[in-house]
């Protein structure tokens, strides 16, 4: 019986080191899965200083144009630098997911992503499902807001 209980907690302790391993390096070579970007529904871009609204897009060909222009192929893992500062966010959203067991019809729309652009215009912090990512884009973002 405790040999039983070694080897499945072996097998168990082996399959999470493997997982992890897996996503640490999926995620380290920038295989992140931005699909959640193209399926949103809603992009608004906020000026950090005054939270005044920029820009909406709410068409499906403007939110494929704006996923396209951030470059987001390109992008790399990274330390944001200490002294960049916050100069937009952008909120993305879509429908709720529907699922077998709601029954309700929820009609809003829901948050999907937060992205923060900082004034260097190179850094990118991404959040979403619960997740935090930095990133270095290898364009400046700040001359699609101009």
């Amino acid at each position: 019986m405790k040999i039983k209980k070694i080897i499945i907690t072996f097998i168990i302790a082996f399959l999470v080191i493997g997982l992890g391993i897996y996503f640490a390096i999926k995620i380290d070579n920038n295989d992140y899965d931005f699909e959640s970007f193209v399926k949103a529904q809603l992009v608004e871009v906020y000026d950090f200083e005054t939270d005044g609204i920029l820009y909406k897009y709410d068409t499906k060909e403007e939110i494929d144009d704006f996923v396209v222009n951030l470059g987001i192929e390109n992008w790399k893992i990274s330390s944001i630098p200490q002294d960049d500062i916050v100069k937009y966010y952008v909120v993305m959203y879509q429908e709720p997911t529907k699922n077998v067991i709601d029954d309700e019809n929820n009609s809003g729309i829901e948050q999907i992503a937060t992205m923060t652009i900082y004034s260097s215009g190179e850094y990118v912090e991404l959040k979403t499902s619960g997740m935090k990512f930095d990133f270095k884009s290898s364009q400046n973002l700040l001359s699609m807001f101009n």
